[in-house]
């Protein structure tokens, strides 16, 4: 018997100076290591990044479909568009 499994799917963010760099999939560990090179090529202009260990705080964004329901805000956090209804942090993983 085959029991289908709901895949889940992960945002992750990297807060950084005054902005910040994120990225989505359904592997937090190829969601932390996506957003950590994007973050290199989006900061290294103001930042010396090479071999910079990024903190990615990784949500599960599962229930709320497409990038269009989810927003970051620096003081309210991880909020879901609809409903305003904060999303809690899931983890907190370091990435090269």
């Amino acid at each position: 018997m085959k029991i289908d499994k709901e895949k889940k799917h992960y945002v992750g963010f990297i807060l950084i100076s005054g902005g910040s760099t994120w990225y989505q999939g359904d592997n937090i560990g190829k969601v932390a290591t996506k957003a950590a090179k994007l973050a290199r090529q989006d900061w290294k202009h103001l930042f010396k990044l090479k071999n910079h260990v990024f903190t990615v705080n990784i949500y599960d964004i599962t229930e709320l479909g497409d990038d269009k329901e989810w927003q970051m805000d620096y003081q309210r956090g991880m909020r879901c568009t609809k409903t305003d209804k904060k999303i809690e942090l899931l983890k907190v993983v370091y990435a090269v």
